[in-house]
C-alpha cells in the first residue's frame, strides 16, 4: 500500500508540474494566472474494419480543470467523471504555499505532503528544482514569443524594413505588364530576378535584425541561455554565422511582379547547396563530417498572393534523393454574417523508386454572432495504398461572461489505417477564466494524512474507503449501457443482475453520503470538490 500510496503521490505531482504549461500563453501576460476547464460528453465511438462497429457512450462525462500560475508557483488539477449526471469519482489536487494537497470526494481525508518531501521522493536535488524553475521561464518565453500580438508585431517590423521588391538586392525593375490574380485584371510592376548568394545574405541580415530587435525573441534567447553552458551561449554573432554558413550557396532567378505590399506574383527558381560541415562549424559542433556530402537542392515556386488569398506550386529536384511536387492554396472570402477561409495541400513524392502521396485541406468559418465552424482532413497514400487518413470537425460557439471565455460545441475526429477505422464524436467545452485568489483547497476540518509516512492500520483503514468509493463508482458507470456491454462481462456485472448489485452497494452509498456530511474541501472558494471541478 506504502508503494502504491507513493506511485499515486508522483503522478498527481507530475501532474501539477506539467499543468502550468497548458495555460502559459495567457498566464505569461495575466496576473495569477489562468485556469482551463474542459469537458466532453455524449461521447460516440466507432472502431473496425469496413462498417465499424459503434458504441454509444451517452450518460458519460468527463471534465478536467487545470491552472496555473508560474510566478507564485501556484497550481490546481480538478477532475471528475460522471455517469447519467451520477458522479463516479472526482478529486482535486493543489500546489501552493510549498505543499501539495490532494482530496478525493468521497473521502474524508486530505492528503499532504511538502515540496522538500516531495523532491527527496523523486530523488530531485536543488539543482533539479532550479532547472525546473528554468523551464517554466523558458515555456513561458516561448510561448511569449509565439503570442498573436508579438507575431503580429514582427509582421508588421519585418514590412518595414524589407520595403517593396524594388529596395531588394537582385530585384531590376523591368516596366509594367497586366496580369490576373484571382480572376482580376492588374496592373503590376515587373522585376527581373538574379539574386547572388550576397544579395541573399543582405536580405537575411535584415530579416535577423527585425527578429533580433524583438523583445519576445530576446527574453526567448536569454531564457534558453540560463539553460546552456558558457560555450553554448546563443546571441547575435551566433545566429549571423550559421545563416551565412547554411546558405552561403545560393542563387535566385526568375520573374516578380508587384502590385501593392497586399498583391504579387513570384515565379522564381532556387538553387541552394548545404554544407553539413560548415554548418557544425558555425554552431561549434563537434560532429563527423567527412561522410556527408553538400547536398544541392533546386526547385521553382510559383505563386500568387492577393491579402490572404495564396495560390501556389513548388517543384523541388533533390537530386539523387528525389523528386517533390508541392501544391499550396489558401482562399479567404467575407460577407456581412461570416469570414470563411478555406486551404489545401497536396504533395507527391518519388523517392527510391517509391511514390508517397499527401493531402491536406480544410475550411474555417467565423461568424460574427460569435460561431466557429473548422473542418480538417488529411490522407498518405504509398502508390494506390492508403497509408493513413485524418479527419476533424468542429462546430461551436464562443460566448463571453463576468470574465469568463467558453467555446461550446460539437467535435468529431476519425482516423484509419491500412483499412482500420476509428472515430469518437462528442460535445465539448472549454471555459477560460483567471485562476482565483487566496487559498486553492481549503481542507480544514479535515483529517490531514501523508502518504509517505502511512501506517499499516491507516493504510488498511484507507484500502477499505478507497474501495467504497471504487465500488459505488463501478455501478454508477454500470447505469451507462455500452460500458455495461463493455466492461460487464469481465467484472461479472451483466443487464440480469444490476439490481442486485445495486442493492449489494446501497448500505455503501449510505455510509459515503453520511462521510459526506462531515466538513468537506473547499476549492477555488467553492463549497465541494464537485463545483470546483465544474468552474
Amino acid at each position: 500500500m506504502r508503494t502504491l500510496s507513493k506511485l499515486l503521490t508522483a503522478v498527481v505531482v507530475l501532474a501539477l508540474l506539467a499543468m502550468p504549461m497548458a495555460g502559459l500563453a495567457e498566464s505569461t501576460t495575466a496576473a495569477g494566472g489562468e485556469q482551463v476547464t474542459l469537458s466532453l460528453e455524449n461521447i460516440i465511438v466507432g472502431i473496425g474494419e469496413g462498417s465499424p462497429i459503434t458504441m454509444d457512450f451517452s450518460g458519460l462525462k468527463g471534465e478536467v480543470t487545470l491552472g496555473g500560475d508560474m510566478a507564485s508557483g501556484r497550481g490546481l488539477v480538478a477532475a471528475r467523471l460522471l455517469a447519467n449526471d451520477a458522479e463516479v469519482v472526482s478529486g482535486v489536487a493543489s500546489l501552493e504555499n510549498g505543499t501539495l494537497t490532494a482530496v478525493l470526494n468521497g473521502l474524508n481525508k486530505a492528503f499532504q505532503i511538502s515540496e522538500a518531501d516531495l523532491s527527496a521522493l523523486m530523488g530531485a536535488s536543488a539543482q533539479d528544482a532550479a532547472a525546473m524553475e528554468q523551464m517554466g521561464g523558458l515555456f513561458g518565453a516561448f510561448a511569449s514569443y509565439l503570442s498573436e500580438d508579438n507575431m503580429k508585431a514582427l509582421e508588421e517590423e519585418a514590412a518595414a524594413a524589407m520595403g517593396d521588391l524594388s529596395a531588394m538586392k537582385g530585384f531590376t525593375e523591368a516596366g509594367e505588364e497586366e496580369i490576373e490574380l484571382f480572376g482580376e485584371t492588374v496592373t503590376a510592376k515587373k522585376y527581373d530576378v538574379n539574386m547572388t548568394a550576397e544579395d541573399f545574405k543582405a536580405l537575411m541580415d535584415k530579416s535577423l535584425e527585425v527578429v533580433m530587435n524583438n523583445e519576445g525573441y530576446k527574453n526567448l534567447i536569454a531564457e534558453v541561455n540560463k539553460l546552456t553552458g558558457e560555450e553554448a551561449q546563443i546571441n547575435d554573432e551566433t545566429m549571423t554565422k550559421i545563416i551565412d554558413a547554411a546558405y552561403s550557396d545560393i542563387s535566385i532567378t526568375g520573374t516578380a511582379w508587384q502590385v501593392d505590399e497586399e498583391h504579387a506574383r513570384m515565379d522564381l527558381n532556387y538553387t541552394i547547396t548545404i554544407d553539413p560541415a560548415k554548418v557544425n562549424e558555425a554552431m561549434d559542433v563537434q560532429a563527423e563530417t567527412e561522410d556527408l556530402e553538400p547536398v544541392t537542392v533546386s526547385y521553382n515556386m510559383k505563386m500568387d498572393v492577393a491579402g490572404n488569398n495564396v495560390d501556389g506550386t513548388m517543384t523541388m529536384d533533390m537530386g539523387e534523393q528525389g523528386k517533390a511536387d508541392i501544391t499550396f492554396k489558401n482562399t479567404e472570402s467575407a460577407t456581412d454574417a461570416s469570414t470563411a477561409n478555406t486551404f489545401e495541400m497536396g504533395m507527391n513524392v518519388d523517392a527510391d523508386g517509391e511514390a508517397v502521396q499527401m493531402t491536406v485541406n480544410g475550411d474555417e468559418t467565423v461568424g460574427q454572432d460569435g460561431t466557429y465552424a473548422l473542418n480538417f482532413g488529411m490522407s498518405m497514400m504509398q502508390d494506390t495504398q492508403e497509408i493513413m487518413s485524418l479527419g476533424l470537425s468542429y462546430n461551436g460557439t464562443e460566448t463571453e461572461a463576468s470574465g469568463v471565455t467558453t467555446h461550446q460545441g460539437t467535435v468529431s475526429l476519425s482516423a484509419g489505417s491500412m483499412g482500420q477505422m476509428f472515430s469518437i464524436s462528442g460535445d465539448v467545452s472549454m471555459s477560460t477564466q483567471a485562476m482565483p485568489e487566496g487559498t486553492l483547497l481549503d481542507v480544514s476540518g479535515m483529517e490531514i494524512v501523508d502518504p509517505l509516512t502511512l501506517t499499516e492500520e491507516q493504510a488498511a483503514e484507507l484500502q477499505t474507503e478507497l474501495s467504497s468509493v471504487l465500488t459505488n463508482g463501478v455501478t454508477s458507470l454500470m447505469q451507462v449501457p455500452a460500458l455495461r456491454d463493455l466492461l460487464g462481462p469481465s467484472l461479472g456485472i451483466t443487464t440480469d443482475t444490476m439490481d442486485d448489485t445495486t442493492a449489494q452497494v446501497e448500505p455503501v452509498a449510505e455510509a459515503t453520503a453520511e462521510a459526506e456530511a462531515e466538513p468537506t474541501a473547499e476549492v477555488a472558494a467553492e463549497p465541494t470538490v464537485e463545483a470546483a471541478a465544474a468552474d
